[in-house]
């Protein structure tokens, strides 16, 4: 059976490396049509970190994952210790969902080229939005607020879709994030101007950089195309798998960086709110 046959007529959240075909000759529109041709629906992450402001002095959430020490008020032996404090001025930089702005270098070609395309649909979250195109796109990001960021996962699970790695890893899934939440973690806050210029509170998920550690958990379809590696996931199976890893142990998934504060806030229950 052709991999395109496998993924006929579901939506699938997917994280895509480019690099991982080895060749210059794949390219993410073709991929893109293979898919929309067999009925899928496609849903990207569009995240766009530039747009992130500072927190305001009214709203800081402790164990937020992030230290807002003003730089002038932090010894200076000590300033290495805090390279986690914003240290931008507010900006404005603003949001809207019909443009095209993404943090290309974290997202990818694959993301980029979805963004591009016409009849597109981009979720309402200025830092990180999901965008879908597809028959089932409208249902999918119309879930999707700064206080709900993953509703368009939810709303994958619900059609019965699932999550596909093109040539990347766990650190690239953000189905994690989601299973986290449902463990009982607070998502962390962060901070953004929507299209009318007014910085709103934004729901956002931690640190994946250990989540490489559901290789001991996940069970996927795996397949080659070229020398990519795929892999297919059940969304819904994935999300109950992982919440019970993180129910266990809520820092089964922790960094190795020990001064990570995403990492030790989320262990920690995330932000009180």
């Amino acid at each position: 059976m052709d991999i395109f046959d496998q993924l006929a007529d579901k939506p699938f959240c997917i994280h895509a490396s480019m690099r991982s075909f080895g060749d210059s000759k794949t390219n993410p529109e073709s991929i893109a049509d293979q898919l929309l041709d067999a009925g899928c629906t496609l849903v990207v992450p569009t995240f766009t970190y530039r747009l992130e402001q500072p927190p305001p002095v009214h709203d800081r959430p402790r164990q937020n994952g992030w230290n807002y020490m003003d730089k002038n008020d932090v010894d200076k032996n000590d300033v290495d210790k805090n390279d986690d404090m914003h240290k931008q001025p507010e900006h404005d930089l603003v949001f809207r969902a019909t443009e095209n702005e993404l943090s290309h270098r974290d997202m990818g070609a694959f993301p980029a080229a979805v963004l591009q395309r016409h009849g597109r649909k981009r979720g309402n979250h200025p830092l990180n939005s999901f965008t879908a195109i597809g028959p089932s796109a409208d249902d999918i990001i119309s879930t999707q607020t700064p206080e709900d960021v993953y509703g368009p996962l939810e709303k994958i699970i619900e059609l019965g879709g699932g999550v596909l790695l093109i040539g990347v890893g766990y650190t690239s899934m953000t189905l994690l994030h989601l299973a986290e939440r449902n463990a009982g973690r607070n998502l962390f806050r962060r901070w953004a101007k929507n299209a009318a210029g007014k910085v709103i509170p934004c729901n956002t998920g931690g640190c994946s950089n250990g989540f490489d550690r559901f290789e001991q958990v996940l069970s996927p379809t795996e397949m080659y195309v070229g020398k990519s590696r795929w892999r297919l996931l059940d969304a819904s199976e994935t999300l109950s798998l992982a919440t019970d890893a993180f129910k266990r142990s809520p820092a089964f998934a922790r960094c190795a960086d020990k001064t990570c504060m995403r990492c030790h806030d989320g262990v920690l229950g995330g932000p009180l709110l």
